[in-house]
């Protein structure tokens, strides 16, 4: 009798161990996020050009499945790490700082993570506490950049950083952002990262509704940064004509800028040449511009330029604010136009900028 208790014992404590032992050696699972929305708990076993192969994690056998980059949003492995066919992200590292969580449902979360597995994030927010948020609810994560922290509080990146009222910086889009521009009602600008390095813009002011000659223009621009956001040089131009029955020909200028400062706080010094046909100005155009962020839902604003018309110098100074949202910049401000010999009172500012992009 007591042979066969050991032996049962013996029997129990193997089979313990053994399964232990197994489910040690067993990898967690990583997960595919499919654009379609389809969730597919898988180990990734490789990852050649356009394609991942898996395999389920119940699979024990049998050959791996293959998924097309082309129809696979991200791989979230189970170590934190996130794949998309652009590149890879670092771990997400619990408590080592503030992130920022877009669910799909359009809330946005900022706080530390505090811990995460295959299905969900721990977030430790400010204001709503812990939050246990589904992985397969977010949109996008990021980590928040230790400059936009000011004072304990986050700052979110502006979303309107590479113009002041009219005038660019010499800072860029980045790839894939975009916004649209309205000043004036009539004045209307898309303007489409192509690059992190190269932006253009397209704009019109649509007066052929009311049966007049309309313009248009495109404004393309090249940015270099000297000093990661501390120095940034940009070239670029405002190449503009009239359509319409009476239009007249091809005007704009090109121009250089240096922008001193982060994209937050920053002083731009400007230099360009004005053209129409084929006759260009014989004195340069001067700016002077600067932005100063303030609060983290407001910057103040200042553009001013010089002219010669060649007859005489003409200036005009502008300043006021700008309103930073979420999803939209307001800006509003009053120019002065400076000319001898002519009083003029303040021409008031409203523009409304709106990002398209990712960012």
């Amino acid at each position: 009798m007591k042979n066969h208790l050991l032996l049962a014992a013996i029997a129990l404590c193997s089979v313990f161990f053994s399964s232990k032992s197994f489910s040690q050696n067993t990898p967690a699972c990583d997960t595919l996020m499919l654009k379609s929305g389809i969730v597919i708990p898988a180990r990734v076993t490789q990852i050649i050009n356009k394609e991942v192969q898996y395999t389920a994690c119940d699979q024990t056998g049998g050959n791996p499945s293959l998924v097309y980059w082309s129809d696979l949003r991200e791989i979230r492995y189970s170590d934190g790490r996130i794949r998309t066919e652009k590149g890879e992200t670092r771990p997400i590292v619990p408590g080592e700082s503030a992130w920022m969580i877009e669910t799909t449902d359009d809330n946005t979360y900022i706080g530390i993570i505090k811990g995460q597995d295959n299905n969900h994030i721990t977030l430790e927010t400010k204001n709503l506490g812990t939050l246990n948020i589904q992985r397969v609810n977010i949109r996008k994560m990021e980590p928040v950049q230790p400059e936009h922290i000011v004072n304990g509080e986050v700052w979110l990146p502006s979303p309107h950083d590479t113009r002041y009222y009219f005038g660019p910086n010499g800072y860029s889009l980045h790839r894939g952002e975009a916004y649209y521009q309205n000043a004036w009602v009539f004045f209307n600008q898309l303007s489409v990262g192509v690059t992190d390095r190269f932006t253009v813009g397209f704009g019109i002011v649509p007066l052929f509704l009311f049966q007049s000659p309309t313009p248009v223009w495109i404004t393309p621009k090249v940015s270099f940064p000297i000093k990661e956001n501390k120095i940034n040089v940009g070239v670029g131009a405002l190449l503009a004509t009239v359509i319409g029955e009476d239009g007249g020909g091809s005007f704009g200028v090109v121009y250089g800028q240096l922008t001193l400062g982060s994209r937050d706080k920053n002083v731009n010094f400007g230099l360009g040449y004005g053209y129409a046909g084929d006759s260009w100005a014989e004195a340069p155009t001067i700016s002077i511009s600067a932005l100063y962020r303030s609060s983290k839902k407001f910057a103040f604003i200042t553009e001013n330029y010089l002219f010669d018309t060649g007859s005489e110098k003409v200036g005009l100074i502008s300043a006021g604010g700008r309103f930073l949202g979420r999803r939209i910049a307001i800006d509003g401000a009053l120019a002065l136009p400076i000319v001898s010999e002519f009083d003029f009172i303040g021409i008031p500012w409203l523009g409304i900028n709106v990002p398209i992009g990712k960012k």
